[in-house]
């Protein structure tokens, strides 16, 4: 009895006594969460490599964050992004996103990678450069095909009525 009590007293003395500043906290903030309002109307991603990873999709559900498969890009150093989609008509645009400083968002400069709108083929191969001034450590990228009316916004969060978004998990080292 006397060693039970022993134990909770120890444990109790180092769980009070610690701060938050004795661990390492690895919180993320996860990029914005998009609606579509129809759907993905036939504006859809079909397929995704790069940094190492290959993910085949069908464009349901509309928003997808692929947060197992991690792709690995190296500061400095050239990355091709090989994408394959699906588009109805000609009123489309894609998107490619990477958030580049880890805070959670695709809004700086520099973060929005690649835009190409009224796409009329059905694949694109991006050669990009990646940034000396991105940190180091986990973070998103977003890839973003909208069609129809709204084709032309470039906000990576605002909500649209026809296309897909999927985020995909970096390790930037």
């Amino acid at each position: 009895m006397k060693t039970i009590i022993s134990i909770s007293l120890a444990l109790i003395i180092i769980l009070f006594s610690c701060t938050k500043d004795d661990f390492k906290w690895r919180v993320r903030k996860r990029p914005c969460v998009l609606n579509f309002t129809y759907g993905n109307g036939g504006y859809f991603i079909q397929k995704v490599e790069f940094g190492g990873i290959t993910n085949s999709t069908e464009g349901n559900p509309y928003h997808e964050y692929f947060r197992k498969k991690t792709a690995k890009v190296k500061r400095g150093e050239s990355i091709i992004l090989n994408i394959g989609y699906s588009l109805v008509d000609q009123n489309n645009s894609i998107f490619i996103y990477f958030d580049w400083n880890r805070d959670g968002d695709f809004s700086d400069q520099e973060e929005s990678v690649w835009v190409s709108t009224n796409v009329q083929n059905n694949a694109s191969s991006i050669s990009y450069v990646v940034p000396s001034f991105a940190k180091e450590g986990f973070s998103s990228m977003r890839v973003m095909v909208r069609g129809y009316s709204n084709y032309n916004i470039t906000d990576p969060c605002e909500d649209i009525q026809n296309g897909e978004a999927e985020d995909y998990q970096i390790k930037i080292y």
